[in-house]
């Protein structure tokens, strides 16, 4: 493929960067108090205040997420002062910071570095990143670790610096994991990276040091909290197991269901449009898992909710969540089967093998958020996804278009919670 179609050209760069400019404007503008989950994992800074840096505050941390965000606060609170909107700026940094990282990243995967700024087109990251929530500061530590194990992966290195990249970039992970647990099932992709035949006993020992590196903390604090979450917000998911709500299968499907939207918008080369007979079989799923879904009400989903409630009349809303639920899940399905003909397709180069399984990885961890689903657990995959649809980003005349449509949905999104 001809390289200048697989780079970013000026019209969608700006686009991007527009995207970027106008959310620190909406941050600058409307950011007038805490909102949404903000105030709740806020709070956990007061606790640092109270208690320290201490296995007391570790044992009192309130949220599922882990300390990572609390931590980083605290230590930003004589600039920030906790205020509005530079809590919000924190974010905003951080994730230009993941661009960069990302950017690195795919220039050793020798694509174009410009195509990391697709990130601005998902419209999840106008959330995550533009409140002061949990998941950009995990996003930027897995993108900074994954980058550093990457670059140690081959023989190019020198062994020396292999070394200090592989103890650095497992520490990254650590606090990835101390951001967001389900970085911690990516562990399980890495040994994908280090795979090689002719050097095996260095790669070993590296994946070796870089997982011991990335497991030390985490290990420690989830010892201390008798589980993967702190003991207050434990009580929820056992009350929740206790009902037998155990695992949600469907919330796996959602979340792949998600990623189809994201490569719809940011590399929709990956899909491969089904024939004739595949469509008809789609179709007949689709019926069945319809009736299965109105009768049982197995899934009721509602994408981007904050904006539909107000457009859609109240009494359409349970029906639109049943419709939406069986499409989503068909979806799900469909780019399963899609990505893994994909793979097949390209030989199953080593590096695409860890970025999809890592993100399918990321999709099963939510089957035990048993509580419900949201858009931001699909988002936690973005610096997984950007790489993989750098391999089958192809430009063309509704690039643009494409991805004009994710900034502003994004934006829309993001301005309906900050502007009341």
């Amino acid at each position: 493929m001809d390289v200048q179609q697989r780079m970013l050209k000026k019209p969608e760069l700006l686009i991007l960067l527009g995207g970027l400019v106008t959310q620190i404007v909406i941050i600058i503008i409307f950011s007038r108090f805490p909102l949404y989950d903000e105030p709740y994992y806020l709070h956990n800074v007061a606790l640092l205040h109270e208690y320290g840096l201490s296995i007391a505050y570790l044992m009192h941390h309130e949220g599922s997420a882990g300390p990572l965000y609390s931590v980083l606060h605290y230590l930003l609170e004589p600039i920030t002062h906790l205020r509005m909107p530079y809590i919000r700026l924190v974010n905003i940094s951080l994730m230009i910071c993941t661009i960069y990282f990302l950017g690195r990243t795919l220039k050793l995967l020798h694509f174009s570095g410009s195509y990391a700024l697709c990130v601005l087109a998902i419209p999840m990251t106008y959330i995550i990143s533009g409140l002061a929530l949990t998941e950009i500061p995990a996003m930027f530590f897995f993108s900074a670790g994954i980058y550093l194990i990457i670059k140690i992966s081959s023989n190019h290195t020198p062994y020396s610096a292999a070394i200090i990249y592989s103890l650095a970039g497992g520490i990254f992970m650590s606090f990835a994991i101390l951001g967001r647990q389900p970085y911690l099932l990516t562990l399980a992709a890495l040994p994908i990276l280090f795979w090689n035949k002719k050097n095996y006993l260095r790669s070993g020992f590296l994946l070796i040091l870089t997982i011991v590196a990335s497991l030390g903390l985490p290990c420690y604090i989830f010892y201390l909290w008798n589980g993967l979450v702190a003991p207050p917000d434990s009580n929820v998911y056992e009350g929740l197991a206790m009902e037998g709500i155990l695992y949600r299968p469907e919330f796996f499907l959602l979340c792949l269901a998600y990623f189809s939207i994201i490569f719809i918008i940011i590399a929709p080369g990956l899909f491969v449009l089904p024939n004739r007979r595949e469509r008809r079989l789609l179709l007949l799923l689709f019926i069945f898992l319809l009736a299965v879904n109105y009768h049982f009400e197995v899934i009721r989903f509602l994408p981007i909710r904050a904006v539909i409630i107000k457009i859609i009349p109240a009494k359409y809303i349970q029906t639109t969540e049943v419709l939406c639920g069986t499409g989503l899940v068909l979806l799900g399905m469909y780019f399963i089967t899609t990505l893994l003909r994909q793979l097949h397709k390209k030989a199953y180069p080593k590096e695409l093998v860890f970025y999809s399984f890592a993100s399918l990885l990321i999709a099963i961890s939510c089957m035990k958020i048993t509580w419900g689903f949201s858009s931001r657990y699909a988002a936690q995959a973005i610096p997984m996804l950007i790489p993989i649809g750098a391999y089958f980003f192809k430009r063309n005349n509704t690039s643009v278009y494409r991805i004009m449509a994710g900034v502003i949905l994004g934006l829309i999104s993001f301005a309906s919670y900050v502007i009341a």
